[in-house]
């Protein structure tokens, strides 16, 4: 107690050396430092007091940290990397060190905090401090049986299981850090988008980031050839296209889902023209469908007629550059 007081141990004289009712003069420190109590018997004995404090990692510039060890408390500075309580505690006291309040974004325990003070000063009590994390997570509509989504926020990644409604980040969040999801890889048929997936984790889970998925759907349509007069309709379902005269190909307004079947078919002739659909049945798969063909021909009908007085060969009957020899 008298090194640590300042003092020299080979020229101190307690009885000599003169008393100062002043905090930095190292008697006085000494005086602090120690319990004198006299017994009924006059025998005076000596109880040293000594520092309670210890080390602190993790804080960084966070403030408001505030330690407590029984009445006493003790508020740390921002980047602080030790403590010690302004009280001595006396030999053979107990200690006991809590955080009081927790810093800003952070959770700080403590460890080797309580025990009985023994004959030295109490160093070695750690508090560490860590950053408050959230989970990040939402929700997901249209995903059907669709596997393969894959979302990605600061280069964590989640894969959305087929047929899930929501879905939660494997790592949690800083409180206070910055988030970004979006779609890494798209699921087989689908489109998926993010709605609400950026903004700052705040005191509580984040839950709030949507995921919406739709079908993927594609043209259908084709080549058109012969169509020399107007009035063609084709159909696919409840869906039709109208096409003009001399159109080469066509396309349904309507676009079919990927994974759905299509059958084109002719629901109205052209005048005068005959058309007939190859390629017209099958099923949409991840692309247009341009394969299917029209082909349109002029209708034909048998011309004559009946002959009556014929006695004789040689009559030859001539229609535009066709001729028939009647027998």
């Amino acid at each position: 107690q008298i090194v640590n007081a300042g003092l020299n141990t080979a020229t101190f004289d307690p009885v000599m050396t003169p008393f100062q009712a002043v905090l930095a003069d190292p008697y006085d420190r000494l005086l602090e430092s120690i319990i004198l109590v006299k017994n009924e018997s006059g025998v005076t004995t000596v109880t040293p007091k000594f520092k309670v404090g210890g080390t602190i990692s993790g804080l960084g510039s966070s403030t408001d940290l505030l330690l407590g060890n029984g009445s006493e408390t003790l508020s740390i500075t921002a980047n602080a990397s030790t403590f010690t309580f302004a009280t001595l505690v006396a030999e053979g006291a107990n200690y006991a060190i809590r955080v009081v309040t927790q810093p800003q974004g952070l959770t700080c325990s403590v460890s080797n905090g309580a025990g009985v003070v023994g004959h030295a000063a109490v160093t070695n009590a750690a508090v560490v401090c860590s950053a408050v994390t959230h989970s990040l997570g939402g929700t997901v509509t249209g995903l059907g049986s669709a596997s393969g989504l894959v979302l990605s926020n600061a280069g964590q990644t989640v894969t959305v299981a087929a047929n899930a409604t929501s879905f939660v980040f494997p790592l949690t969040i800083s409180q206070g850090s910055a988030y970004s999801v979006v779609v890494q890889s798209q699921p087989a048929n689908r489109t998926c988008s993010v709605s609400n997936g950026v903004g700052v984790v705040g005191d509580s889970l984040v839950n709030s980031v949507v995921v919406s998925c739709s079908v993927n759907a594609y043209e259908l349509g084709g080549s058109v050839s012969g169509l020399s007069a107007s009035g063609l309709s084709l159909g696919n379902g409840g869906h039709f296209v109208n096409v003009p005269a001399n159109a080469t190909s066509f396309v349904f307004p309507a676009k079919v889902a990927s994974g759905s079947p299509y059958n084109v078919v002719v629901l109205l002739q052209p005048t005068g023209l005959n058309c007939v659909v190859s390629n017209g049945a099958g099923t949409v798969t991840n692309a247009p469908v341009t394969t299917v063909a029209i082909s349109c021909s002029v209708v034909s009908y048998p011309l004559g007629g009946t002959i009556n007085g014929l006695t004789s060969s040689g009559l030859v009957l001539a229609v535009g550059n066709q001729t028939l020899a009647v027998t």
